[in-house]
């Protein structure tokens, strides 16, 4: 297997496909070095819910806990909504681009890794992603990074190497008695689809103001909203209730074409 005789870091996502990781290393004896997961400031509540149960859930099987780590803007925490509100701008996500994941999911636990290993003075070690066997097409093509100081960073997608689908995860999850986390991703997300839309705003109001704020705030193109291309939130919000529920049935007609790297399940 890549981990053995190798430092293993596990890039924790808080849904789905990364708990289920979780589970199958527990199952297979495997016991990981570091377990990060990357807070953008803008996740929701069922999540960071999450992340307390399966910190204490790590510290039983490990003796480890899972690190929060974030991106600090002028050395204070502002998340990826503060950051947009600041520079009057959407996520990156809307304009085609998968900067915001860089700079908050990926950048941050980058970070702590490599401080990790010069804790632990190794030189290499491997990271463990949560991509499930159904989206091989979101995994990295080269096997390796080289960072400073010759440090060596391998990628292994272990749900991709069992061929557990989601269906697997949520089996494995159900077998160890958790939580089922249901969907990682910001509130705010350009990823969304009309359904998760009004659903946010039917059951979440407050978090649907506060998205509606990020895109009305934003120094962009009239018609330009969340979602990018011409469809805003503001204005998905402003239909009536019947037709909402019928767009259900359409989310994937206006969905950015760039799928969110921190999706997780």
């Amino acid at each position: 297997m890549p981990h053995e005789n190798k430092l293993l870091a596990v890039a924790f996502g808080g849904g789905t496909n990364s708990t289920a990781m979780l589970c199958g290393f527990r199952e297979r004896g495997i016991a990981p070095d570091l377990i990060t997961f990357a807070d953008t400031g803008g996740e929701m509540a069922h999540t960071y819910d999450h992340i307390l149960e399966m910190d204490t859930q790590c510290r039983i099987w490990w003796g480890i806990g899972i690190e929060v780590v974030r991106r600090d803007f002028q050395g204070k925490f502002e998340g990826l909504e503060g950051n947009c509100i600041r520079k009057k701008m959407l996520p990156s996500l809307a304009y085609g681009t998968k900067g915001c994941s860089m700079k908050y999911k990926v950048d941050p636990q980058n970070k702590r890794l490599l401080q990790f290993m010069d804790e632990k003075e190794a030189r290499e070690c491997v990271k463990a992603i949560g991509y499930d066997a159904g989206e091989g097409h979101r995994r990295i093509q080269r096997a390796f990074m080289e960072h400073t100081k010759g440090r060596i960073e391998h990628f292994w997608y272990p749900l991709v190497e069992w061929n557990w689908r989601r269906s697997d995860c949520v089996e494995a999850i159900a077998r160890h008695g958790l939580t089922q986390p249901g969907k990682s991703s910001c509130f705010f997300c350009p990823a969304m689809k009309r359904g998760e839309i009004l659903r946010l705003k039917d059951d979440h109001p407050d978090l649907f103001k506060r998205a509606l704020a990020i895109e009305g705030n934003a120094a962009t193109t009239k018609n330009m909203g969340l979602t990018g291309r011409s469809l805003r939130w503001a204005d998905i919000g402003a239909q009536d209730d019947a037709q909402g529920k019928l767009w259900e049935f359409l989310d994937d007609q206006d969905a950015t074409d760039t799928p969110c790297g921190c999706y997780d399940g």
